[in-house]
């Protein structure tokens, strides 16, 4: 961009310094002198958030098809990165990434029995300047690379192992004998759970060895997985299968066979028709 006199503006929408430095004085000679695909790298390097074409057309000084000419140039360098509309710059994404991964194994040290941290609270720990859509394209490249584990809105580490200690350990394997030991009449949480130690191990066990009817009744994975087997043997035979019919199968009671029921319509294994169930 030239001035009426003659004068060329280096960058049209300059952040406020104190004084000058090295940098700022690099960059500004990369942008009197340097190409265009040095332009846009160095616009790239200087922005925190999101660059668009348009954005950069504008800072850089340059048509929107010079921009994505010095972009195609960067993405095949390596030196810069696309997620939907914006590019960044290859050194934002790995700071980025060695921020995310400091907050991940934080979260890892203080809560070792938990499978990870919820995605949105990484997020805002993070505070990073990207839009959710974004977020979630980062979190996808630094799975390809196989940086971060992502299932079911969890994050962790790619090689993280949840490890429990020996007091853990004798917690966990109470609890487990406990509910192996109930079959289809297994006590509740409440009756399990006496304080944050036994919670904690109890939580671990969620979706691994313990499968959740409900907050407050578990029932042991193994049995549940008996218990479809059972469904699928008879309604096969039978055409059906009734709360009555299921309750004298298991030797349970009626509350905790509605749950069992109940939890397989939900997911899709079987389905009601009138006062039986049928596979679905």
């Amino acid at each position: 961009m030239e001035t009426i006199g003659g004068g060329r503006i280096l960058d049209p929408a300059p952040a406020k310094r104190r004084k000058a430095n090295d940098a700022l004085l690099e960059s500004l000679a990369v942008k009197l002198g340097g190409s265009d695909t040095d332009v846009v790298e160095g616009i790239l390097k200087g922005v925190r958030g999101a660059s668009t074409v348009k954005t950069l057309s504008a800072l850089a000084s340059q048509s929107e098809a010079q921009i994505e000419q010095a972009l195609g140039a960067l993405l095949a360098d390596g030196l810069a990165v696309r997620m939907e509309h914006a590019y960044f710059h290859i050194e934002t994404i790995e700071a980025w990434r060695d921020q995310l991964t400091e907050i991940t194994a934080g979260f890892h040290n203080k809560f070792s029995l938990k499978p990870g941290i919820l995605k949105e609270e990484l997020r805002s720990k993070a505070a990073l300047p990207l839009k959710p859509r974004e977020f979630d394209a980062l979190l996808g490249i630094y799975r390809a690379d196989h940086a971060f584990k992502i299932s079911d809105n969890i994050v962790s580490l790619c090689g993280f192992e949840r490890r429990y200690t020996a007091v853990q350990q004798k917690i966990r394997d109470h609890i487990e004998k406990t509910y192996l030991e109930a079959k289809y009449l297994p006590p509740p949480k409440s009756g399990i759970v006496t304080d944050a130690a036994s919670s904690e191990v109890f939580d671990s066990m969620v979706k691994t060895t313990l499968v959740a009817l409900d907050s407050e009744n578990f029932i042991h994975m193994r049995h549940m997985d008996a218990a479809k087997e059972k469904i699928r043997a008879y309604i096969e035979k039978n055409s059906g299968l009734t709360l009555a019919e299921f309750r004298d199968m298991t030797n349970s009671s009626r509350k905790y066979c509605l749950l069992i029921l109940e939890y397989f319509d939900d997911h899709g294994f079987t389905r009601r028709d009138g006062e039986r169930r049928v596979l679905k």
